[in-house]
């Protein structure tokens, strides 16, 4: 084995974390996550897919112990946890990293409730097992040069859910390892879901949830798993893409870098972002109609035209194919004045006008940009200003723009009344306020009440 030190080191830090060693600063971004994922999630019970997915493990039977975010009922922690990533995904409204292009959150915060739900664990063991998780998957997408075809969330997110389930059941860094080492033969995920836009593409996340606890159960129960998985002879760096196994724990328990996540301000794909927040920079400030918008081009780098760049076709899963679009984000700001949770519903995703100007948009390649989620530069040709042109860097909601306590309020209302389960305003405001205080909460099954 060539460097098992680097697994083990990656099973001391899950096993060994203490809130109180972790930077407030980094607490309090754990705690904004915490509370976005859960609203998303809830706004994305009923999603295409999710639905479906959840009387499917309804049908699995089980003891229920763990709540449905969004929904009625309860599940086994595996299953539920299950149900809630994918729901959290479904609407890709949820958390992403810039770095490691990871949706972490969506696949950790569910194995950590669930649990701990199950387990009766304290909020401040729940949210510790969520930072741990989260930081973990992050580093060991950041150690690959993430060029390949692997949808890198649910390969990377399973370690992430597996450290997060072994430190709410409190074992040891010995047991965490084979969990680790169990997640590894669990490790799954392409893009070609999202190519062909499909719903499996938002169920990857499910999985991944459901495997980091099962792999966390299995090592609980004696279940050894293979110690060098990340760079041994026949380990995820040998086989699926080259890494660097120093970078996965270079300053591990210092620097945390889940903290540089950014919270989405809107339901897509994170490469269409720059685009959308320059169209409606433009729509608003020069107060544009329709009618008044004769033509659209947008410059945007090789890897945001490569996944986000082609002609918007509806197929069978609309929802699926607008949130891959840039297109159709363009489109619908021209056609509507804003991006919200309205724009992915059926009725706009297959409206025709929509369609028809998704169209239009005229998309040109700068190769010399090699950014992953900007700059994107858009043009509008309107008949009363003329060319009107606007570029924005990055996406808002990262750290160079993050979201505002106002703006962050207002996702969460409105996730929640967008659900299919709305609580009243009231019961809304008192839920937000138990994820923000998750690390008083005496037991974590008072989280998530009705």
């Amino acid at each position: 084995m060539s460097r098992p030190h680097t697994t083990a080191g990656l099973a001391a830090f899950a096993a060994g974390l203490q809130l109180d060693t972790i930077p407030a600063e980094a607490i309090a971004t754990a705690s904004r996550l915490v509370t976005d994922t859960v609203a998303v999630a809830w706004a994305g019970a009923e999603a295409p897919g999710i639905a479906t997915a959840r009387q499917v493990a309804v049908a699995q039977g089980g003891a229920p112990q763990s709540r449905l975010w969004g929904s009625s009922g309860r599940l086994p922690p595996a299953e539920a946890a299950f149900v809630n990533a994918a729901a959290a995904a479904a609407l890709d409204y949820d958390a992403v990293h810039p770095g490691s292009l990871l949706h972490a959150d969506a696949m950790v915060l569910p194995v950590a409730v669930g649990l701990g739900e199950a387990r009766r664990a304290s909020g401040a063991e729940v949210l510790t097992a969520h930072i741990a998780g989260v930081e973990i998957a992050h580093r060991l997408a950041l150690s690959t040069p993430r060029r390949g075809g692997w949808f890198l969330s649910s390969v990377f997110g399973v370690f992430g859910a597996a450290a997060a389930a072994a430190r709410v059941m409190r074992l040891d860094a010995g047991r965490t390892a084979h969990a680790l080492g169990i997640a590894s033969a669990l490790s799954a995920g392409t893009k070609q879901a999202m190519a062909e836009q499909t719903l499996t593409k938002r169920l990857q996340t499910g999985f991944a949830a459901r495997g980091g606890i099962q792999a966390a159960l299995l090592a609980e129960a004696g279940v050894t798993g293979p110690e060098d998985w990340l760079d041994g002879q026949y380990g995820w760096y040998r086989l699926f893409e080259a890494g660097d196994a120093a970078l996965a724990v270079k300053e591990l328990g210092r620097d945390f870098v889940f903290a540089a996540t950014g919270i989405k301000k809107y339901p897509a794909c994170l490469a269409c972002h720059a685009a959308i927040e320059a169209a409606l920079q433009l729509v608003h400030e020069y107060d544009l109609t329709p009618d008044d918008v004769v033509a659209s081009r947008l410059t945007i780098p090789p890897y945001v035209a490569n996944l986000v760049g082609e002609p918007y076709k509806p197929g069978a899963d609309a929802q699926v194919a607008a949130q891959f679009s840039i297109r159709y984000g363009i489109a619908a700001v021209l056609e509507r004045g804003c991006f919200t949770l309205s724009e992915i519903a059926d009725a706009a995703t297959r409206a025709p006008h929509l369609i028809a100007r998704a169209g239009t948009v005229a998309i040109a390649i700068d190769e010399r940009e090699p950014g992953q989620s900007g700059p994107a530069v858009v043009t509008l040709v309107s008949r009363r200003h003329g060319d009107l042109t606007r570029r924005v860097e990055h996406p808002p909601g990262g750290s160079q723009a993050p979201l505002t306590e106002a703006q962050l309020a207002a996702k969460f209302a409105d996730c929640l009344a967008c659900g299919a389960a709305p609580p009243d305003p009231a019961a809304a405001a008192r839920l937000r306020e138990r994820l923000q205080a998750l690390d008083t909460l005496p037991d974590a099954t008072a989280l998530i009440c009705p």
